[in-house]
């Protein structure tokens, strides 16, 4: 698939730096392999290369790539379930972005805190951050980081029960579509589907079937596992217990081998509200 060919080319591109003794390329080469096995899953394989990305932007003194090997190594930790460290990664790549008044490295550094503070209930600290984001992505035009945006502001209008919540998730979509990249519009199509879960069920299944279509298409295990979750819920809430649960395992296979233990933990939330259905409705 295109993962595994971008995986060649990347690592064609590493050889390539190592043997010219080039340390930028040898690092930018690095956090491109390094986003290819976080699509794929792999996500201790991710964090390594992302690792050697942040090493070598340090010691060659590159502030922007010390910034996206932070923000990058924060999406690896936080799947990992290790929230505090991946808040400190936001934050570097937050402070690094101000630094060298790279507004789009503001703003998608501002999103992914909200995103870590919906998670932490902080619901009033994370419209803050999400609200300048929004501002700043706007202005710049970063149509893949407003989408992230409008995600979580998606999320954050579920928390807080309120109706924007669609309005948001469909600008989520509209945005990620604009782009016709495969790694925003499984997201949000996702996002849609569990809006929709509240209030029109097949609807919901529309859009998170869509998503898993194309999570596997891609081979985008850690999206399609996420994704798979989303639908495993939607069939819990209409009490269809047995496809909920043969879907929720194939979710949890996924995220068990990539050692997405914050997903874990989601399914194991869920196995237990499964198990309190004695009988299939």
């Amino acid at each position: 698939g295109k993962l595994d060919a971008a995986l060649i080319f990347f690592k064609k591109d590493l050889v390539i730096s190592e043997e010219i003794g080039h340390k930028r390329g040898i690092g930018t080469a690095s956090g491109n392999i390094g986003v290819v096995y976080g699509l794929k899953g792999e996500l201790d394989t991710a964090l390594r290369y992302y690792r050697q990305y942040y090493a070598i932007s340090k010691e060659t003194g590159f502030k922007h790539g010390l910034g996206i090997a932070s923000c990058n190594i924060g999406h690896i930790y936080f799947s990992k379930g290790d929230i505090d460290t991946a808040f400190e990664c936001y934050k570097t790549y937050l402070f690094v972005s101000e630094y060298l008044d790279d507004k789009t490295g503001v703003g998608i550094a501002c999103a992914n805190i909200g995103g870590i503070l919906i998670h932490k209930s902080r619901l009033d600290d994370a419209k803050k951050y999400l609200e300048r984001a929004k501002e700043i992505l706007s202005k710049t035009g970063a149509k893949t980081g407003l989408s992230l945006v409008y995600r979580y502001l998606a999320d954050l209008s579920l928390r807080r029960k309120n109706q924007k919540a669609l309005v948001y998730a469909r600008k989520a979509l509209l945005l990620a579509e604009e782009i016709n990249s495969s790694e925003d519009r499984i997201p949000a199509l996702r996002t849609v589907g569990k809006v929709l879960s509240a209030v029109n069920v097949a609807k919901a299944m529309a859009y998170l079937k869509q998503s898993i279509d194309i999570a596997e298409k891609e081979n985008m295990r850690l999206e399609l596992a996420q994704s798979l979750f989303e639908l495993a819920r939607v069939f819990q809430i209409v009490g269809k217990k047995r496809a909920a649960s043969e879907i929720l395992l194939r979710a949890k296979q996924i995220f068990k081998k990539s050692g997405a233990r914050l997903w874990l933990k989601k399914v194991g939330c869920l196995w237990e509200t499964l198990n309190k259905y004695k009988t299939e409705r």
